[in-house]
């Protein structure tokens, strides 16, 4: 949906990107660019990020080079608009201008040896970041599957196979080091403060989907680890406008 909840943009199988008119259900027409599985859109609902783009809905012309990171997987619009999150498979998250400027903190960085090394936490550190003492980390991918920002637009989290961090949007530094749980870590969200952050991922075939509640600050754990039905890899959690709730599901499995 738009922002404004006026206007609903569907991506087809093939990628290609519609529009429809959310209040008489009448097609707005198709934009010239191909989407990938997904297309994002920007805060006040003139911009899009598709085909590894800045798309302007209104004109249906580019407002960005492209692409602007190979293999994207993940992407978020700051909250004022201005700048754009890319995740890439790589491990490697940028922050742009829509005009495809990238600002002088450095990328923030899934690398594939911080990932292996962090799969294994001494016993003595394990406190901050891991759920339970003694397990190993599953699934221990570099490659980012989500990036989110905070309400403020001054964090962002990012999330890899295994791992979640933290990351300061001004100076490109990490705040926590990296959270764990024993799954396929998917997405992340902070609470609408801004103060906690939940990831969620899932276990398969298990069918069982993993969330924990930790503290922006620091990588605590605020919460023990949340469990819950999933028989679709790829869970999802987010926290109620108040911050006290937390609806966490699957696809198929439903919301609890």
């Amino acid at each position: 949906f738009s922002p404004d909840g006026r206007r609903v943009m569907l991506v087809d199988s093939d990628g290609t990107v519609r529009l429809w008119n959310a209040r008489t259900a009448e097609n707005e027409g198709q934009l010239k660019a191909k989407a990938g599985s997904q297309a994002w859109l920007s805060p006040d609902g003139r911009l899009a990020f598709l085909a590894a783009q800045v798309w302007d809905i209104e004109s249906d012309e580019a407002v960005s080079p492209g692409p602007l990171q190979p293999d994207i997987r993940s992407a978020a619009f700051s909250p004022d608009g201005g700048n754009l999150l890319t995740g890439s498979g790589n491990g490697t998250v940028r922050l742009w201008n829509l005009a495809g400027g990238v600002p002088p903190q450095p990328p923030f960085k899934h690398d594939e040896a911080s990932v292996v090394a962090h799969t294994t936490i001494s016993e003595e550190n394990a406190g901050a970041t891991r759920p339970d003492q003694g397990e190993q980390v599953i699934f221990p991918s570099a490659e980012v599957r989500h990036a989110a920002f905070s309400a403020d637009g001054r964090q962002v989290v990012t999330v890899s196979g295994g791992l979640a961090r933290v990351w300061d949007t001004a100076s490109g530094q990490a705040v926590t080091p990296y959270v764990t749980l024993n799954c396929s870590l998917e997405s992340a969200a902070f609470s609408p403060d801004g103060t906690r952050f939940v990831t969620v991922g899932s276990k398969l075939p298990e069918q069982e989907g993993l969330a924990r509640v930790w503290e922006a600050r620091t990588g605590r754990p605020l919460t023990p680890i949340i469990r819950f039905s999933a028989s679709w890899p790829e869970p999802s959690a987010g926290f109620s406008p108040d911050g006290r709730w937390i609806a966490s599901g699957d696809r198929v499995g439903g919301v609890c």
